[in-house]
C-alpha cells in the first residue's frame, strides 16, 4: 500500500511539473519613450523595443514581440492578457510613416 501511495505522489508531482504556465510581464513607463524630430515628422522610440510596425505608409510605432519556447507535444489551452493600463502622452505628434524595407 505504501508503494502505491508513493508512486501516486510521484506521478502527481511529475504531472504538475510537466503541465505549467508561462507568465511574462511587460512594463513601460513614460520615461521609456523617446521622440526624435525628423523633418516635419516625429519618430517615436521605446526603450528595449527593437521592432516597429511595418505597414508601409502607416504610423511607424514601436512594438514589443514576446517569444516563448514550447515543447512540441504540448497542447496550448489559451493565451490571455490579464491587464492593460493606458496613459496619454501630452502633445500632438505627426508620427513618421513606415517605409518600405
Amino acid at each position: 500500500m505504501k508503494r502505491i501511495t508513493l508512486i501516486t505522489i510521484i506521478w502527481i508531482g511529475f504531472c504538475l511539473l510537466v503541465s505549467g504556465q508561462i507568465t511574462r510581464n511587460v512594463t513601460t513607463n513614460l520615461s521609456d519613450i523617446e521622440i526624435e524630430k525628423v523633418k516635419e515628422y516625429d519618430k517615436i522610440y521605446l526603450k528595449n523595443s527593437v521592432y516597429t510596425t511595418d505597414v508601409v505608409g502607416h504610423p511607424e510605432l514601436p512594438v514589443y514581440i514576446q517569444t516563448f519556447v514550447i515543447p512540441r507535444d504540448v497542447i496550448i489551452n489559451g493565451v490571455s492578457v490579464n491587464s492593460v493600463n493606458k496613459q496619454k502622452v501630452k502633445g500632438e505628434f505627426n508620427v513618421f510613416p513606415a517605409q518600405q524595407k
